[in-house]
């Protein structure tokens, strides 16, 4: 009788833990470890919509901010750098307008070519409403 109820209550045990163990935590060799590992890879059909990233982007120091993780993507050196706090040079320009911008991608600057082309014209508008709201976004892109 013993033996019978030690092992139950250890099949009991071994799947208790087998449902809390997170496989995604395994890294085969041969795959590559993504970001967002509750999205479809890329090859799978999207039923319904895929994880969306918004950024601020500003157009007049050409720098994008991630309000969700809270980092600043921007050029140093001719590279593109991923930083919790925004280099000095850069801080003047929190004030002034940004874009929201929401795409797929993790790497907002992938798409800094089209953005800085877009918003040409955003660098230098300037009107009471945006001093009023201190540069608070007034466009809203999904691009």
């Amino acid at each position: 009788m013993f033996k019978v109820i030690s092992i139950s209550i250890f099949t009991l045990l071994f799947f208790t833990a087998c449902n809390h163990f997170d496989t995604s935590l395994l890294i085969s060799p041969n795959k590559k470890q993504h970001a967002d590992s509750h999205q479809p890879p890329a090859h799978a059909p999207a039923h319904g919509r895929r994880a969306q990233h918004r950024y601020h982007y500003y157009p007049e120091a050409d720098f994008y901010y991630d309000y969700q993780a809270r980092r600043y993507f921007y050029i140093d050196s001719g590279r593109w750098m991923v930083s919790l706090n925004l280099p000095s040079r850069y801080r003047t320009y929190l004030h002034s307008s940004y874009v929201e911008i929401e795409m797929e991608s993790s790497r907002p600057y992938t798409k800094n070519r089209d953005h800085k082309n877009k918003y040409k014209k955003h660098k230098s508008k300037k009107n009471k409403k945006d001093k009023k709201n201190k540069g608070k976004g007034k466009k809203y892109d999904k691009g």
